[in-house]
């Protein structure tokens, strides 16, 4: 997901910025990128392909950041996934399985 970016009147710290701007996405604010929601259908499908994949192999590893991360753990949970290790840092590794019984 990237971070979206709208022209604003005024000038802020860079992560004042990106907050800023990530809460009028969530918010709905339209502008020139995929919508909040555009994103999470996205990272839902590709949860989806995961899972699907996740049949026919028996370990993957998928790089991705911040809130796709976030959302790909929250839509393979709702599929049965299992969150075994999880960090939000900046190069931190996320770990989860499908139970057996799946």
């Amino acid at each position: 997901m990237d971070i979206p970016y709208y022209r604003l009147p005024f000038i802020l710290k860079a992560w004042h910025w990106v907050f800023l701007n990530r809460f009028l996405w969530i918010l709905g604010v339209k502008g020139q990128f995929e919508s909040f929601s555009q994103a999470k259908a996205r990272i839902k499908g590709a949860a989806s392909a995961l899972h699907t994949a996740s049949q026919s192999n028996q370990r993957m590893v998928v790089f991705g950041h911040g809130m796709s991360n976030r959302y790909l753990r929250i839509y393979l949970k709702q599929l049965g996934w299992q969150v075994n290790e999880k960090s939000n840092s900046y190069w931190g590794i996320s770990k989860l399985s499908l139970s057996l019984s799946e």
